[in-house]
């Protein structure tokens, strides 16, 4: 059986799988070297969905959001949450919402 396993070649030539490798003793390997730099190792399902969102630009970092970033107040949130009762667009509110400070 034929199983292919993403491995990292670092510069002294080490060679670090990236997943276990089971075998039931000697067994012979072929290398394929990419020329491209491997990618981060994410430890759980919700880092893989994260880099997943950020690269789609669907998530930003704590560190990319403005820091002159202001909360909506209580009223901004309640005149919202009144305008969306009539069933106008989330998107249309934004702009809407973008227009008046223009």
């Amino acid at each position: 059986m034929h199983r292919t396993i993403e491995a990292i070649v670092h510069p002294d030539g080490r060679i670090e799988a990236l997943e276990p490798i089971e075998s039931r003793g000697p067994r012979r390997a072929l290398i394929t070297i990419l020329d491209e730099a491997p990618q981060p190792v994410l430890e759980s399902d919700a880092e893989r969905l994260d880099a997943v969102l950020c690269a789609a630009g669907l998530l930003d970092r704590a560190s990319d959001i403005p820091e002159d970033l202001v909360m909506l107040s209580d009223t901004e949130r309640v005149v919202l949450a009144q305008r969306n009762t009539r069933g106008i667009p989330l998107s249309q509110i934004i702009s809407e919402g973008r227009e008046e400070r223009f």
